[in-house]
């Protein structure tokens, strides 16, 4: 909530006033704000975090997860609440059996973006006797770890984020292969194994670097192409940046934009993701943003297609505009 107004018995929330319970007193106010969209009539569930009274005006909620009933509730809070704004009423812990006296407060939350959220439920494996302390831990890490649904996103195509520009087809179906390929950490065929032998048998690593892989025998990154006899591993890439020639020939590349797409089509027919990867940044870096963003600074992410969601992440991850 980022808005308030004041009626004919309403006060303000003071941080050190102890009748007030924001957190609590706002949770019951969404609940009765959203009671119509509850066709049970058991209740709505709603999780935010809990903040602290030096905080939440500074701070105030961003987010929060609302738990409908059915299916159909949750649909149909989607369609009516999207990009819309709630009003929640907040009351006053005055023990006064008087509703008339009671003070309250009535705040307008922003505009609200929803979508469906993929909550992680524990496996039901964890329980099972059988199954070894170690093991549990790592089934749950794994159940923490794994990585947003691609439907997530589904029913929010139409909302227009504000600060937010989607560029589709920015990048060829070609390119997306290429950087796939050697975004994928651990299982690139030049990552070493992501174990470490020890005394008490094998220890899986549960941290699993992205992108440059990191070699856990030298504890540094692969730079350069594995020398050892003992390893079987493929030559990792180098570290990306753009390069000075183009194909065999010695020289030098200009700044153009025309030999800028020349370096990232002859990158992806060699297969080098880094240098696919280092030419992309530069042609988002030249990229005009002006007819698709307003004067706010925006976060631009790029996209292939509606299927390349991966790559949509990790590019929007280093092409916030300044």
């Amino acid at each position: 909530a980022n808005a308030t107004s004041t009626s004919t018995n309403t006060e303000n929330i003071n941080d050190d006033d102890d009748n007030w319970d924001y957190h609590n007193q706002l949770v019951d106010a969404m609940r009765v704000a959203l009671q119509p969209f509850d066709s049970t009539g058991t209740g709505i569930e709603l999780f935010c975090n809990h903040q602290n009274k030096k905080s939440q005006n500074k701070h105030p909620y961003k987010h929060c997860h609302i738990g409908m009933r059915c299916h159909e509730d949750a649909k149909k809070l989607l369609e009516h609440c999207q990009e819309k704004s709630l009003q929640l009423t907040l009351y006053n812990n005055h023990d006064n059996n008087n509703d008339n006296d009671k003070k309250f407060v009535v705040i307008e939350t922003g505009r609200l973006f929803l979508d469906y959220a993929g909550i992680t439920v524990r496996s039901k494996k964890l329980n099972d006797p059988g199954v070894s302390i170690v093991d549990q831990f790592l089934m749950e890490e794994q159940e923490k770890g794994m990585s947003p649904r691609p439907q997530c996103v589904s029913t929010t195509d139409c909302v227009e984020v504000p600060g937010l520009a989607i560029l589709t087809n920015f990048i060829s179906q070609q390119e997306h292969d290429v950087l796939l390929a050697v975004i994928s950490g651990p299982d690139a065929p030049w990552a070493p194994p992501q174990i470490c032998e020890n005394g008490l048998g094998t220890l899986k690593r549960r941290v699993q670097h992205y992108g440059y892989i990191f070699d856990y025998q030298t504890s540094d990154v692969m730079r350069n192409p594995t020398t050892s006899s003992d390893t079987n591993y493929m030559t990792p890439p180098p570290l990306p940046s753009l390069p000075t020639t183009t194909n065999n020939s010695q020289t030098k590349i200009t700044t153009t934009d025309a030999c800028l797409e020349q370096n990232i089509q002859y990158a992806v027919q060699q297969g080098n993701g880094w240098d696919t990867f280092a030419g992309i940044l530069e042609r988002i870096r030249r990229y005009n943003f002006e007819p698709h963003v307003t004067k706010q600074q925006p976060i631009i992410t790029s996209k292939a297609s509606p299927d390349n969601d991966t790559i949509m992440d990790v590019v929007s991850t280093t092409t916030t505009v300044k």
